[in-house]
């Protein structure tokens, strides 16, 4: 037991109090919302599971870490440390297909204390670099899989590191070297591999492991034979199957000119490679030595500049150049012929084509170009011969005047040949010709219609190397439809459209004839009948409905709440459904919430930090797509990115890049900067310097999304319907909510990645859907909370009038026809994906968040059994990972990990108290919800002691225990929240409960109510007085809290004399605000939500 002392003098309230706290329990960090991901150390583990591994002879083979479904599997070999400051680390990589790589750690030196030299992550095919300072940086160069990738790590004695892929220098970050992670030289190879038992990470196979300097090879292993000395973990092993792949050892040299004929004066650059056995290129600085010789020094001089070769013509002649490569004791040669002039001479030839893929029957023309030592040509045809090297392929044939042409006979391919002579010295050149026939064709639509609907068969044609044949190239295309009671086809302008006009199955046959040849396919269409599975609102109850709507009648604090939304929601009306209706952003414009957290803003750098995180203004209204800098005031991106964004609208109103006008993508706001300084696509401005800047992320991240005008309007659309009942509020809701559920479904954080520039909130797991998968969870919360509230307005003709017009100009259709199709739209687009997405890790955070998303998903769609199943699953036991959630774990959660005192599996308070903001969520959507009566969380006693955990850690009036990372030492603070304990209150009537709300309030009633939905909001305030008469206001006595580990000595009376009544912003009503003010319960704040200058908000109080 440790006795932690805050303040070694005694302290006097009132008349005397003393408070002695025991901290029995451990602290336990914890992260919220945001998790940040650490360099992993593997924890010791059982013998039995950790080995190292006997000497063993093998044959051929490699190291493999993880398995396709392992969870940790990584391999660690102790070394003894390098004699040279200055040394390279050698190996070859490569990780299969599927193999799920999700922060596998490619590669690690741990010395036992730290990492030295880099740490190497890989996430599906990029890699990002843990250097110095443990900052993260990404590697430019992608991985391919199933292909063995040849890594070189250079650890220089200047503490920098450099890396090669394939012989390719890599970028780290904005750099070709970084500063080394680690303090001293490494002693160990590894840990690599599947470093994480919380999920699988992936595999990969390891071989040729190799660490030398230019004087030593320090260790070398190629897992051909003996293995000695190294440590496994679970599924780390020997390759099973073996695969094996040769060290690399130096093969040839590839030498080439820029230009083999010089005019005398001129000189060229040289490019020499040396090739390795594997493929790959050599890295040149590793080399014993490099030569580059001329045969004819006084025609052709060799000049070196820096690690760059030039050939220098000074007098007419011939020479060859001899390039020789020696390392590790190997020597290879190449040669190169070189020729120079006085005046211009042909010295080669080049043969030319207008295509080399010709379809059966085509023609083309062959060009046989003289190379000049000028550096022109000129068309040569006499004494020149051309020949096919399969004239069944391909013929070659010379008119009357001497011109050649190639003929496409039959399906291959085959080489074209041009000979003469030059200077008495046989001159070649060739080019691969392929002919290709009409193969096959592949059908693609929307199979699966309501019926009603349209659908459009996308009909292509392929050549048989797998090119696409031109539309215009096709003679006809005929269809036909199995079962016309079901679906009918017609061609429209040359495309098939399918009608569906029954429920069932029926097959369309669409046959294509290119050149006499007829190729055909099938789809199978099927026909859906439509109806409403939801048949009324089940989160925002008719009697709750009532209440809001009774309540702002009759008390000033709730007819303020509701004044303040009906404000802003009238200005949403004002903007018009046109204008609502085309806030929503698809899946191809990204999101991200940072534009360059690391460099700041694009014209004044890190000033922009001072302004906090997410610091960039907007104006959607008045300034679409422009985000202004708060400290230099530039707006970026300098493009008009809104015509932009209008060129490229496809026939359904869907941003498609591919069909966008890029000569809008200029500079026109600061045109002196430069045509392209600042310009934005949509996927980021990249800088000369390789600084990326994701300006349109952001934006629509914030300014659209998250907490930006689609989401902020849509959240007072729907709260001033329900607080008023006007259908302008429902109609302009509904409309934008609709088109939400167009592009809901395909929204997908996974391919804008971090090593791109897309910074979202999912932990670093790429996960997510419009956002990343933590703060999805209250997006999505909110759109689901919107379909409830706006259902019963639907039937609005003012809505269905709209959307059918939409319907007709954007063929989107037949759900946007009538009320039935908006809500099948709603209840598809939106509401069943919250499950699917729950499980696939795409809306997943912190205990609670997405469990509350699936519980209001499933009370909202109210519908078995898909209820019961959503509820269930967030009743069962699972776990949560970045890539997959098993189970919503509410149950055991509340059994293995809160306590008997009500505090969750964390020492702080601080975090604790979150615990019960995230449940009180779930439990107030699933109250009183009649197809689940058994989800009701107030009847769980674990969830109960909930409300209470935070009353034992208070000391004083207005400290509390401060423990772990909770506050500051000696700062006063009280962790328990008015409005929930209210809430607790209401449900269990505990006399306790009432005294420490009547302390939380200043020691008064006034003030105290029920909120917005309460039948009675005053009764609370009431039977709280009645309690204080009867049992007097809060003292609490001393307590052991045991489940905690807490005990708390209290004595004597805490007598505080406070002048006036304190308000909290969180329960003053509103009377006006030109934006938003959001709440914050778990921390008692309010938060307006200006974006610019003058922004305000007004409270009213007595």
């Amino acid at each position: 037991m440790e006795l932690f002392v805050h303040n070694k003098k005694l302290m006097k309230f009132g008349t005397f109090l003393l408070a002695f706290v025991f901290i029995l329990n451990s602290f336990v960090a914890s992260v919220f919302a945001e998790e940040i991901v650490d360099i992993e150390i593997p924890d010791d583990e059982p013998n039995s599971m950790l080995m190292t591994m006997a000497p063993m002879a093998i044959g051929p083979n490699a190291m493999q870490a993880g398995t396709m479904t392992s969870t940790k599997g990584f391999i660690r070999k102790p070394i003894p440390e390098p004699t040279s400051d200055d040394y390279y680390i050698n190996f070859h990589y490569m990780y299969p297909t599927g193999a799920g790589m999700n922060g596998f750690a490619l590669w690690g030196s741990f010395d036992g204390k730290e990492y030295d030299d880099i740490m190497l992550y890989q996430t599906d095919n990029v890699i990002d670099a843990r250097v110095g300072n443990n900052v993260r940086e990404y590697i430019d160069i992608k991985l391919t899989p199933d292909v063995w990738h040849n890594i070189l790590i250079h650890v220089k004695a200047d503490n920098t590191v450099e890396m090669f892929i394939n012989g390719v220098q890599a970028k780290i970050g904005n750099a070709y070297s970084q500063p080394q992670l680690g303090t001293g030289k490494m002693t160990a190879l590894g840990y690599c591999g599947d470093l994480s038992t919380a999920a699988h990470n992936g595999m990969a196979y390891y071989d040729n492991i190799r660490v030398f300097s230019k004087d030593e090879i320090y260790i070398c292993e190629d897992f051909n034979g003996a293995i000695t000395g190294w440590t496994y973990y679970t599924t780390a092993f020997p390759a099973n199957p073996p695969v094996n792949i040769d060290m690399p050892v130096l093969q040839s040299v590839e030498l080439t000119a820029e230009r083999e004929g010089l005019l005398v004066g001129s000189r060229t650059k040289l490019e020499l490679q040396g090739v390795l056995n594997d493929g790959t290129y050599a890295v040149l600085e590793i080399a014993d030595s490099v030569t580059v010789e001329s045969s004819n020094p006084e025609a052709l001089v060799i000049l070196q500049e820096g690690d760059v070769y030039y050939a220098h013509a000074t007098v007419a002649g011939t020479a060859t150049v001899t390039a020789s490569i020696q390392i590790q004791g190997v020597t290879v040669q190449g040669t190169l012929d070189i020729v120079s002039s006085v005046e211009p001479i042909v010295y080669g030839i080049n043969l030319e084509v207008e295509t080399t893929t010709l379809l059966t029957q085509d023609m083309t023309k062959l060009h046989v170009k003289g190379l000049l030592t000028d550096d022109t040509t000129i068309e040569i045809q006499d004494d020149v011969t051309i020949d096919s090297s399969n004239p069944t392929v391909v013929s070659v044939s010379m008119d009357e005047t001497g011109a050649f042409y190639a003929t496409a006979v039959s399906k291959g391919q085959t080489d074209v040949i041009a000979r003469t002579l030059i200077n008495g010295k046989q001159k070649e050149a060739r080019i691969t010709i392929s002919v290709v026939d009409f193969d096959h064709i592949e059908l693609s639509a929307n199979t699966g219609l309501f019926i009603g609907d349209t659908s459009k068969i996308h009909t292509t044609a392929f050549l048989s190397d797998g090119s696409v044949l031109p539309g215009t190239y096709i003679e006809s295309i005929e269809c036909q439809s199995s079962d016309e009671q079901i679906a009918t086809v017609t061609l429209m302008e040359g495309v098939p459209v399918v009608s569906m006009v029954g429920p069932g199955t029926a097959q369309i046959a669409v046959q294509v004839t290119f050149r006499g040849t007829r190729k055909s396919a099938v789809l199978n269409f099927t026909g859906i009948d439509f109806t409403n599975d939801k048949t009324r609102s089940t989160y925002y109850t008719d009697e709750k409905v009532a209440a809001a709507r009774r309540n702002v009648e009759i008390y000033d604090w709730a007819n303020s709440t509701k004044n303040a939304v009906v404000s802003r929601a009238d200005s949403y009306v004002a903007l018009g459904y046109e204008y609502l209706w085309n806030l929503v952003t698809p899946q191809s414009i990204p999101r991200g919430y940072g534009v360059n957290q690391t460099y700041g803003c694009l014209n004044c750098g890190n000033a922009i930090d001072a302004y906090g995180n997410y610091p960039y203004r907007a104006d959607h209204v008045a300034d679409p797509w422009k985000l202004e800098c708060p400290n230099c005031r530039m707006k970026f991106p300098t493009n008009d990115f809104g015509a932009y964004y209008e060129s490229g609208k496809d026939e359904h109103g869907i941003f498609n890049p591919e069909l966008a006008d890029r000569s809008l993508l200029v500079n026109t706001s600061y045109p002196e900067k430069g045509a392209s300084w600042g310009v934005d696509d949509g996927y980021g401005y990249t800088h000369t310097n390789g600084r990326r800047y994701t300006f349109i992320a952001y934006y629509n991240h914030w300014h659209l999304w998250h907490g930006g005008i689609i989401t902020t309007a849509l959240n007072n659309l729907r709260d001033a319907y329900v607080y008023t009942g006007d259908m302008k509020y429902a109609r302009a809701g509904t409309i934008l909510l609709d088109r939400v559920a167009d592009v809901y479904p395909a929204m997908d954080i996974w391919p804008y990645k971090i090593a791109d520039g897309f910074l979202n909130s999912n932990g670093n797991s790429n996960r997510g859907k419009v956002v990343g998968s933590i703060w999805e969870t209250g997006l999505a919360r909110d759109l689901v909370k919107d379909y409830d509230a706006f259902f019963p307005g639907m039937d609005d003709q003012e809505i269905v009038a709209f959307l059918t017009a939409k319907s007709e100009q954007y063929d989107l259709g037949v759900l946007k026809k009538s009320a039935v199709g908006i809500r099948k739209n709603m209840e598809d687009g939106i509401v069943r994906q919250i499950y699917p997405a729950v499980k696939d890790s795409k809306i997943r955070g912190n205990n609670g968040m997405h469990q509350s998303t699936l519980a209001m998903a499933a009370v909202v769609m109210d519908t078995m059994p898909e209820t019961q199943e959503w509820l269930d699953f967030n009743f069962q036991s699972g776990t949560a990972s970045g890539s997959v959630v098993t189970g919503g774990n509410i149950l055991a959660t509340f059994v293995n990990d809160v306590d008997r005192d009500g505090n969750g599996n964390e020492a702080s308070p601080g975090y604790n108290r979150l615990w019960l903001g995230q449940y009180i969520e779930v439990a107030n959507i699933l109250d009183g919800y009649d197809l689940y009566p058994a989800a009701d969380l107030y009847d769980n006693p674990k969830f109960k002691k909930m409300f209470y955990s935070m009353i034992s850690v208070m000391l004083t009036d207005k400290y509390s225990a401060l423990i772990g990372d909770t506050g500051s030492t000696g700062n006063p603070a009280i962790h328990v929240n008015k409005d929930q304990t209210i809430l607790a209150f209401e449900r269990y009537g505990d006399p306790l409960l009432a005294q420490v709300i009547y302390f939380l309030n200043g020691n008064q009633t006034d003030g105290i109510h029920g909120n917005i939905f309460s039948n009675d909001p005053d009764g609370v305030a009431n039977d709280i007085k009645n309690i204080i008469e009867t049992y007097g206001p809060l003292k609490l006595e001393s307590e052991n809290v045991t489940g905690y580990g807490l005990a708390v000595m209290r004595d004597g009376d805490n007598i505080t004399i406070d002048f006036g009544i304190n308000y909290e912003f969180m329960v003053l009503p509103i009377s006006s605000s030109s934006v938003e003010v959001k709440m914050f319960p778990n921390n008692r704040t309010a938060q307006l939500e200006a974006i610019q200058g003058g922004e305000h908000v007004s409270f009213l109080f007595d």
